[in-house]
């Protein structure tokens, strides 16, 4: 996280997303 905290939030949005875009689960 101290390391690159905007790559971790990208990894977060990212992962939203496809959970969004999932209703099938």
């Amino acid at each position: 996280m101290l390391t690159s905290p905007k790559l971790t939030r990208k990894s977060e949005s990212k992962q939203n997303t496809t959970s969004i875009t999932t209703p099938n689960k």
